[in-house]
């Protein structure tokens, strides 16, 4: 081999490492699709005795997150306390309450009053929703309470909408809170529904026993005779009209002492308004529930 032969060997084989050193100083291309890194061996084995391991069995639950048994379970917990608070089964729905609660006692004493008060009991749920985790879930509910009363038998039906928040401690759960409207308990604290018809009088009507539906709907209120409505017009008068108890927790009239007055009288039990003015009826809910302060209720009629 000729010296000139091998110089031109050892510069193309330098030329050939320098290449790969830059290749390699570049880094290979990026791939524009690359797949996904392979899980090692052995992982997917170790996840399935865990799944395993939680009760239910599913993958969900081996995270921490609930899944359906959870939901139903939770549902499941809600109906029988239900099913207690229908047959009047205090010690049976006293099991299904967390002892933690907040107003544990109090909230207790309200669904013996209920027992004691209404027979033929009924709660029907619409418009349910759960969320649930390992230990904790949220229902949200509305709900329809029909029941007799047990002084006469007379009928009756609440309504109201709640959110119901359950605790599980083993494999049960148990009811720790509830938000909103208590279905359990008609004393525990209802928001009063205020109901005033017609809203405007001609003035030719005001002969002092005027067509006026008036009625207070407070189950807080269930066995008073009565409730009171506080009444102010626009040219001074102020009086109190008492509506007495219709049903439990019903309280209405349909006609009032409605007159017209330039002077009016306060205090008289007639109600003296002017043309054309403006009559505010106010009835105060001491215990509207979900831990609120006490809410006046207010209806407006017009004269006109």
């Amino acid at each position: 081999m000729s010296s000139m032969t091998y110089i031109h060997r050892i510069a193309g084989t330098l030329a050939l490492l320098l290449a790969m050193a830059a290749a390699a100083g570049q880094g290979v291309p990026r791939d524009e699709y690359p797949l996904p890194p392979a899980a090692p061996i052995g992982l997917q084995e170790a996840a399935a005795p865990a799944a395993q391991a939680v009760p239910g069995g599913d993958a969900a639950d081996a995270a921490g997150v609930g899944g359906l048994g959870d939901m139903h379970e939770a549902r499941a917990a809600l109906d029988e306390l239900l099913r207690a608070y229908e047959a009047g089964n205090v010690a049976q729905f006293r099991q299904g309450l967390d002892p933690s609660m907040v107003g544990y006692q109090v909230f207790l004493e309200g669904v013996r009053r209920d027992v004691a008060a209404y027979r033929n009991l009924r709660i029907n749920l619409v418009d349910t929703q759960v969320t649930a985790g390992p230990d904790l879930a949220v229902i949200q509910t509305a709900w329809e309470k029909r029941f007799l009363s047990a002084a006469d038998f007379s009928p009756g039906i609440y309504t109201g909408r709640s959110t119901l928040l359950l605790h599980r401690e083993g494999r049960g759960w148990r009811l720790s809170a509830v938000a909103q409207d208590n279905p359990f308990s008609s004393a525990s604290g209802v928001l009063a529904r205020f109901t005033l018809l017609p809203a405007v009088l001609g003035m030719n009507s005001l002969n002092g026993n005027v067509p006026l539906r008036i009625e207070v709907v407070d189950p807080d209120m269930a066995g008073a005779p009565g409730v009171n409505i506080a009444v102010s017009t626009s040219n001074g008068d102020r009086e109190t009209l008492q509506l007495p108890a219709v049903a439990p927790g019903v309280f209405r009239i349909t006609t009032a002492p409605i007159v017209l007055s330039v002077a009016p009288v306060p205090g008289n039990q007639v109600v003296e308004t002017s043309w054309p003015s403006t009559i505010s009826f106010r009835y105060l809910d001491a215990n509207p529930g979900d831990n609120r302060p006490a809410s006046t209720l207010t209806r407006s009629l017009r004269v006109q």
